[in-house]
């Protein structure tokens, strides 16, 4: 039973790490959904698991509110049902991860994984070189590959620059956090986050710099001190506020054309009405591929561009990549509190300071990006369970 869990959870790792082998063999989008599955009947085979009380009950009426949101507001079964699983695929690895890895991780295993990481940032690096100094068809036309400003985006195996942006951020923190590896590994890292060109693991990289040196201080003249506790603090607010003005920036790099953007601009709007703001549109109303080809009709109150809409019909998505927007407006205030509650355990009477820092990411993350995007959830559960620094003797 032990080294069949761990091998699931390695396996679940590196499939998080290496989307873009689905573009290839498409079954391969599949095999993480089955991987969690797997670790479900797993769990439930378990005798020993203790079951935290008031997280079940969180979990319940988080269940119980999805379903009456889907009553209140049902348009479509077989929206909400697809949306709901995509809710659900977001949760599992927040309630499943954290029991297996503190139970059957040790330091082996997880040394095992940020190894491969450390792989994955290296290849992205020579990746870089080859097809931006080299030529762009050398791994295959089949290769897929974003340009920025001229520049080729770093990816590796993960399928998207992001992606890769997200894996080299949580190898700096891993690295630093539980392994104390020597700075030229967490360079590596760092390298590869810049070859990315991806906004927010740069900014999230910003802010954990910051939280490293929070107890430094400066002597000033007149003997008084400069705390860098206080750029910390302040960096919080600031980057939520910036994240905010992000249409204004998309408007002056010429990027308006966003499903982003709209769902900002537009999806708020729908808290006119106060029966939204507490019960939401219904899951499955919003943001998807689904909602627009059953017809949701949320689409013609907010005014939302047909454009727009089949950017995401054309893209088959999952979500609109405001995560945090989208789930406020389907699920309303009382579904997406419990939400958060439950996959952040927030819960819990002590919050560290390190805890507060993931925390914070993961809203900051989940404002731009879909929350079931990898390799985020995956990574982070295994090496930080319940969001808490695991401490590796």
């Amino acid at each position: 039973m032990k080294f069949l869990i761990r091998s699931i959870i390695i396996l679940l790792a590196f499939v998080s790490c290496t989307q873009l082998l689905g573009n290839y063999y498409p079954q391969y989008f599949l095999l993480d959904e089955l991987l969690l599955f797997a670790l479900l009947i797993l769990l439930l085979l378990q005798k020993d698991v203790y079951v935290n009380k008031v997280r079940l009950v969180i979990a319940l009426f988080t269940l119980l509110c999805f379903f009456a949101n889907i009553v209140i507001n049902f348009y479509s079964f077989s929206a909400s049902f697809i949306k709901i699983s995509y809710y659900i695929k977001s949760i599992l690895p927040f309630l499943l991860l954290p029991y297996f890895s503190i139970k059957y991780l040790n330091k082996r295993q997880l040394r095992a994984i940020y190894n491969m990481m450390f792989l994955f940032a290296l290849f992205s690096i020579i990746e870089f070189y080859i097809l931006q100094y080299k030529s762009i068809w050398t791994f295959g036309h089949d290769w897929p590959f974003k340009l920025r400003n001229g520049l080729y985006r770093a990816m590796a195996f993960t399928g998207h620059p992001i992606s890769l942006g997200i894996l080299d951020f949580m190898g700096v923190i891993i690295g630093n956090e539980i392994f104390k590896v020597k700075k030229r590994y967490l360079l590596v890292f760092v390298v590869s986050l810049f070859l990315t060109g991806s906004r927010i693991p740069l900014l999230f990289l910003m802010i954990y710099i910051l939280y490293c040196m929070r107890n430094l201080k400066i002597k000033l003249i007149f003997y008084r001190y400069f705390y860098f506790k206080r750029l910390y603090v302040l960096s919080i607010p600031l980057s939520f506020l910036l994240i905010i003005f992000v249409p204004i920036y998309f408007k002056s790099v010429n990027e308006g054309t966003t499903t982003r953007l709209i769902a900002m601009e537009k999806g708020i709007s729908i808290f006119k009405n106060p029966v939204n703001l507490f019960f939401g549109t219904g899951i499955g109303s919003f943001g998807t591929y689904e909602s627009i080809i059953y017809e949701s009709k949320v689409y013609e109150k907010i005014d939302f561009p047909e454009d727009y809409r089949k950017i995401i019909v054309a893209n088959k998505a999952t979500g609109v990549e405001t995560f945090l927007f989208m789930s406020l407006i389907e699920m309303g205030i009382i579904g997406f509190i419990l939400y958060y509650f439950l996959i952040l355990n927030l819960f819990q009477n002590k919050i560290s300071e390190f805890k507060l820092f993931i925390i914070i990411v993961v809203m900051l993350y989940t404002l731009v990006y879909p929350l079931y995007t990898f390799p985020f959830p995956f990574i982070l559960n295994m090496f930080f369970p319940n969001l808490k620094q695991k401490e590796m003797g």
